[in-house]
C-alpha cells in the first residue's frame, strides 16, 4: 500500500508516542504529525515525525479539527486513555473528513479503565480477579475477611505508581488512618504466583491478533514495568482474556494485566488498559506491529497474518542487568531497542537530561 497517510497523534506528550513513532517508522508513506499540550516532550525530537505543534487554546476539540484541516489529516491516533476518552465522548463533532481509528463505545472503555468499576464489572459477570475492596475518601473500614498481604492500589496510578504493600491488617489500619488520601483507594488481596501480560487489537469484541509476554526482567522500582519480557504461548490466558473482551464488545487495543494464582491453579485479571503500552516495540519485535496494524484495519485494509515469536527482549535500560547481551549484536539488534535508539537518539537524550536535573534537586 503506497498511498500516502497523514496521521495526527493528539497526545504528542503521552509517555508511549515515541514507541508508537520507533514502530511506524519503516512506512515512510505514513507521515505522522504531533500535537502536544506541552512544548517540551521527548516525542518532538523524533527524526520520524513530520510535524510538531502545541495547543494553544483551552478549546481542545477546536485545536484538533484546525490541525486536520491545516495538515490535510486522514486519521486521528491518540496513544494514551485520556485522549481516547475525550475523542469517543467528541466523536460526532470531528472534522467528518477524517477516520478515527477502532475505539470502544464510552461505557465499556470507562469500565475497563477505572479500576474500580472494572472490578465490579467483573465480579458481576463471574470473571476471576483477585478479592478487592475500593476504600472511599470519606470510609476507611476495611473488610474482616480480606486475606494479607493486601496490595493498595491509586484507581487512576499507571505503570505501578503508588502501589504499596501491606502484610499486617494493623500496618494496613495504620497508614489508613494516617494518610489524608484525597482519593479512593484499591485494597487487593496480594496472590501467590507471576505475572503475565496479554496485548491485543480486537473488532467487536472479536480478537484479531495479540501478543502473551511473562516478566523475563524486573525492573529495581516494585510494581514497575518489566525491563524485560519473554513472549509464550498461554492458551489459558488467551481464553479469559477472549472472554471478558468479547462481553466488553472491544474495539481497538488493549493491553490486559493478569496474575496466574497459584493456589487457584488459575489467571486472574488485574487491569486493562486501554491505551499503548511499554512493551509496545517488544511486541513488534516478537512479530505483530500493534501501531501498525491498528492504522490499517481503521484505514479498512488487511491484517498481516504474522504470529509473533517465542522470543526475549530487553530495554535498554534492562541491558546493564544482563552485560554478557551486549557483546552479541543479533541480539542486540532484534531483541532490544538499542538499534532503535541509536537511530533516533535524541528523544531518550531528552528523557535523559529530565532524569539527570531530577537527580540533582
Amino acid at each position: 500500500m503506497s498511498q500516502d497517510i497523514n496521521i495526527l497523534i493528539p497526545d504528542g506528550e503521552s509517555t508511549w508516542t515515541i514507541n508508537v513513532i520507533r514502530c511506524l517508522k519503516d512506512h515512510k508513506n505514513y507521515h505522522l504529525h504531533l500535537l502536544s499540550k506541552t512544548t517540551q516532550t521527548a516525542a518532538r525530537y523524533s527524526r520520524h515525525i513530520k510535524s510538531f505543534s502545541t495547543i494553544r487554546g483551552t478549546d481542545q476539540l477546536l485545536e484538533i479539527n484546525k490541525m486536520i484541516r491545516l495538515l490535510k489529516i486522514d486519521l486521528v491516533l491518540p496513544i494514551a486513555e485520556e485522549m481516547s476518552k475525550f475523542l469517543i465522548t467528541n466523536k460526532n463533532y470531528l472534522d467528518s473528513s477524517v477516520k478515527m481509528i477502532l475505539l470502544p463505545d464510552l461505557k465499556p472503555y470507562l469500565t475497563a479503565i477505572n479500576k474500580k468499576h472494572l472490578y465490579n464489572y467483573l465480579i458481576l459477570n463471574n470473571f476471576p480477579t483477585p478479592k478487592s475492596q475500593v476504600l472511599s475518601i470519606s470510609i476507611n473500614q476495611v473488610m474482616n475477611d480480606m486475606k494479607y498481604p493486601v496490595l493498595v492500589k491509586p484507581l487512576d496510578s499507571k505503570g505501578g505508581e503508588g502501589i504499596l504493600r501491606f502484610n499486617f491488617e494493623r500496618e494496613l489500619l495504620s497508614y489508613i488512618s494516617s494518610s489524608t488520601h484525597n482519593e479512593e483507594l484499591l485494597i487487593q488481596e496480594y496472590i501467590d504466583g507471576f505475572d503475565i501480560d496479554c496485548s491485543v487489537l480486537c473488532e467487536n469484541g472479536e480478537i484479531l491478533t495479540y501478543t502473551i509476554q511473562e516478566e523475563y526482567l524486573s525492573s529495581d522500582v516494585p510494581y514497575a514495568p518489566q525491563l524485560g519480557v519473554s513472549f509464550v504461548d498461554n492458551s489459558d490466558v488467551l481464553c479469559v482474556v477472549s472472554r471478558v473482551l468479547k462481553s466488553l464488545n472491544w474495539n481497538g487495543i488493549a493491553h490486559i494485566d493478569l496474575r496466574f494464582d497459584s493456589i487457584q491453579n488459575e489467571y486472574k485479571i488485574l487491569e486493562i488498559n486501554g491505551r499503548f503500552w511499554g512493551s509496545t516495540e517488544a511486541s513488534k519485535a516478537a512479530g505483530v506491529n500493534f501501531p501498525l496494524e491498528l492504522i490499517n484495519r481503521s484505514l479498512g485494509f488487511s491484517l498481516s497474518k504474522n504470529k509473533y515469536k517465542n522470543l526475549i527482549f530487553i530495554k535498554h535500560k534492562g541491558l546493564l542487568k544482563k552485560p554478557l547481551k551486549l557483546i552479541n549484536f543479533n541480539f542486540i539488534r532484534n531483541n532490544t531497542d538499542l538499534c532503535e535508539i541509536c537511530q533516533d537518539p535524541l528523544p531518550t537524550l531528552y528523557r535523559f537530561k529530565k532524569w539527570f536535573l531530577r537527580k540533582l534537586k
